[in-house]
């Protein structure tokens, strides 16, 4: 009778198991064509296949939902610097063709350009966004932003100083909150609802500090040395801020003058198209080489051995790039190569390029030769490259004066690349991977990350071009 039950009984366990298997299979697949940031963040390697998914609903005519991925990815603090920074250009690019979003491509460029490290690419960046702001950008190294520092008991305070709290022997001002703010997040003004708990991250921050001081943290070597250059950067920069302001506007017929001495600095560079193969396996590598020696067609070597074949227009087409680019489409950064690259010929393939991200190949598909733009296009890019000159001016005139008064006394013997003060050796995992204590007040999801970056991002190293020549 019991071996009777249990047989009947088989079926509705199998029913069970069924039922099981159908829910797992229902939700491995609602998780698989879920987006992963909301849930944990993108991985580097994510974020690259999402800016690829991008591009396509560009060429698709679709800007909205490529903007909305760019956005994502430009502010996930888990992706690395270079990647957010390249999304928030493509993003700008999106809202600049729109008019009514020219404040959003503004805002998107600002980041792009703190995101970026130095080098050609940025100042071109830095260039566009004072074009967009109509004033010039101020550069000075990250580090002089790289956090809000605590207020200094030792500096007094304004008569009309408005004081919300008290923090040990530190005075917080309103005007302390809401250039904290400005550092982390750019000149957008928070909300009520964003300044409270910032506020309160900021406070805690200077309560830290505060114990920090009482520990005599403040006179050791390092943190003392970084007190004392970042004083002399953010003098600097209130001086230059007076220079700028005591600028007076030039004429029409100055602006021309200067339009006409320097009018190759005002014209659209050399572009070219670029077709592009990649692969990752040496010997898919090696047989990439003989089929395109052989004469094998570039498009259907690309459908043949290039993974990104599917990711790219028409299986090749990158996209364009410009003299003194330093990414190069679908291949990333890569200095130096834009120059090479435009002043090839239609038609030519390159050698194998070797970069961090496999074995390149590219064909020049089409190229724009470098073009003088009239000046009344151009007319408040000279303005800027005007006022960045006479800055440059006043400045060396200032300086000639100061050495005058109060000449500088350099102790040469005394120059050397041994620093007199070594910071002291990390000691813990966390030391080793120089967390900066600067990234509690920033809960804000518009917050501008490379205002608080405390390491900036290092650039990939140049590709690698085989000597071999360029084949036709």
């Amino acid at each position: 009778m019991e071996i009777a039950n249990a047989r009947g009984r088989r079926p509705r366990y199998l029913l069970v198991f069924m039922m099981l298997m159908l829910l797992v299979v229902v939700l491995f697949s609602a998780f698989s064509i879920l987006p992963l940031g909301p849930i944990g963040g993108l991985t580097n390697r994510q974020a690259r296949k999402q800016m690829a998914e991008a591009q396509r609903w560009e060429n698709q005519s679709l800007p909205l939902t490529a903007a909305e991925i760019y956005q994502q990815i430009t502010n996930n603090p888990r992706v690395e610097a270079r990647l957010r920074a390249q999304a928030a250009i493509r993003l700008a690019d999106l809202y600049r063709d729109t008019p009514d979003h020219q404040q959003a491509a503004q805002a998107a460029l600002e980041k792009a350009y703190y995101l970026s490290p130095a080098g050609p690419e940025r100042d071109t960046l830095r260039r566009d966004l004072e074009i967009m702001r109509g004033r010039p950008v101020i550069q000075q190294p990250p580090v002089a932003h790289a956090r809000p520092q605590p207020a200094d008991v030792f500096i007094p305070l304004p008569k009309t100083a408005q004081v919300i709290a008290r923090v040990g022997d530190e005075t917080v001002t309103m005007d302390d909150i809401l250039y904290a703010w400005s550092q982390f997040n750019g000149a957008q003004s928070p909300t009520p609802q964003q300044l409270e708990p910032f506020t309160r991250s900021f406070l805690d921050m200077v309560m830290l500090a505060d114990e920090a001081r009482r520990r005599g943290l403040d006179v050791q070597p390092r943190v003392a040395l970084d007190l004392r250059v970042r004083r002399v950067l953010d003098l600097n920069q209130a001086l230059t801020q007076q220079l700028i302001g005591g600028l007076s506007a030039p004429s029409l017929d100055t602006l021309r003058q200067y339009y006409q001495a320097h009018a190759s600095a005002f014209g659209k560079p050399a572009t070219a198209t670029l077709g592009v193969i990649t692969v990752s396996d040496p010997e898919d590598a090696e047989a990439l080489e003989a089929a395109l020696g052989k004469g094998m067609d570039f498009k259907a070597a690309a459908k043949k051995f290039s993974p990104i074949a599917n990711t790219l227009k028409n299986g090749i087409v990158a996209g364009r790039v410009s003299d003194g680019d330093r990414d190069i489409p679908a291949i990333g950064p890569v200095p130096g190569l834009s120059a090479r690259l435009v002043a090839y010929e239609d038609g030519v393939t390159t050698g194998p390029i070797q970069t961090s991200s496999g074995t390149h190949w590219i064909k020049i598909l089409d190229k724009s030769a470098a073009q003088l733009q009239p000046f009344e296009t151009v007319r408040d890019a000279v303005m800027l490259d005007y006022q960045k000159h006479q800055l440059a001016v006043q400045r060396e005139n200032l300086l000639a004066q100061l050495h005058q008064v109060r000449p500088v006394e350099l102790f040469g013997d005394r120059v050397t690349t041994e620093p007199v003060a070594r910071a002291q050796a990390a000691t813990t995992p966390t030391q080793a991977a120089q967390i900066p204590p600067s990234a509690a007040p920033t809960p804000a999801s518009t917050a501008v990350p490379g205002r608080a970056a405390a390491v900036p991002s290092q650039p990939e190293p140049e590709g690698q071009t085989a000597d071999e020549p360029e084949k036709k």
